[in-house]
């Protein structure tokens, strides 16, 4: 079961491993819309994820010249997409090729 105060415990951690590009509440926003629009199209919470994963995440985000407030459309359209062939986990989402294919799909 998806415990909001543990997630943002471990969120905070993470932010803090680094220097970050964004605020600690659009890495939040992010992927919270990422968790919520899972369980609403997957029908169930999301897997714990890890402090080290959301670090990746988080990092895996400032490498993207992609504003936070643009991931919206792209997490949507990733959960949309009825060809892939994924458990569509929080880490797939955040990798290059979906990424990239999501951002010229919809925003390029």
């Amino acid at each position: 079961m998806f415990n909001l105060s543990i997630f943002l415990r471990n969120l905070k951690k993470a932010f803090e491993m680094r220097e970050r590009q964004y605020s600690f509440e659009e890495y939040a926003d992010v992927i919270l819309f990422y968790l919520t629009t899972y369980k609403r199209y997957i029908g169930q919470e999301h897997a714990f994820i890890k402090t080290s994963q959301l670090d990746r995440i988080m990092s895996f985000i400032d490498e993207q010249d992609i504003e936070p407030e643009a991931y919206d459309v792209l997490i949507t359209s990733y959960f949309e997409n009825t060809a892939l062939q994924t458990d569509f986990g929080v880490n797939h989402f955040f990798t290059e090729g979906i990424i990239n294919n999501r951002f010229y799909e919809e925003i390029y």
